[in-house]
């Protein structure tokens, strides 16, 4: 499942709405019929590449103010200066070790970080690539991108207006 455009806000309404059949607290029958029998708060942990980027800070906005709404306890963890699997994997191992209910992982690496995707589905917990993603994507409730060339375009588009459809950009 490719949902271009849409940022890690839909991450949360995917997890919540019970798109994949995972029983474990109650997302969805094997048959993807939605069904809930929780009786507690979700917990779902975001593992960006690298907590302190704006890019990511922007994501984590909107991830909080989506999983406010929905009623999500949202844990928002990563390395605050490097962005490598090295100092991603143990916010990864911390919340599989915690059992959270759903993992959303902004992937450092496809090849260094496909264990923890093996090691959320030996658990049953469902999880959610954003930007970038994993080797193997069979397991992924979703993989949430941008369309790059189409925001390319459109910047373009915006700074041609900006400029009056004339003159020289450096």
């Amino acid at each position: 499942n490719r949902n271009r455009g849409n940022e890690p806000v839909s991450a949360a309404s995917r997890l919540s709405e019970g798109r994949r059949g995972f029983g474990r607290h109650g997302f969805a029958s094997r048959d993807n019929r939605a069904f809930s029998f929780r009786s507690r708060q979700a917990h779902h942990a975001f593992i960006p590449g690298i907590a302190s980027d704006p890019f990511f800070k922007a994501m984590e906005l909107g991830a909080r103010n989506k999983a406010k709404e929905l009623g999500v306890n949202l844990m928002w963890q990563g390395s605050a200066s490097d962005y490598s699997p090295q100092t991603q994997m143990p916010f990864v191992d911390a919340a599989l070790t915690n059992g959270v209910d759903a993992l959303i992982l902004v992937p450092t690496d496809p090849n260094s970080m496909q264990p923890a995707v093996t090691r959320a589905e030996s658990l049953k917990i469902p999880v959610i690539t954003v930007d970038t993603t994993v080797t193997d994507q069979s397991y992924l409730t979703s993989f949430i991108t941008g369309d790059n060339i189409d925001g390319g375009h459109k910047a373009a588009e915006t700074l041609a207006q900006l400029i009056g459809g004339k003159g020289k950009v450096f």
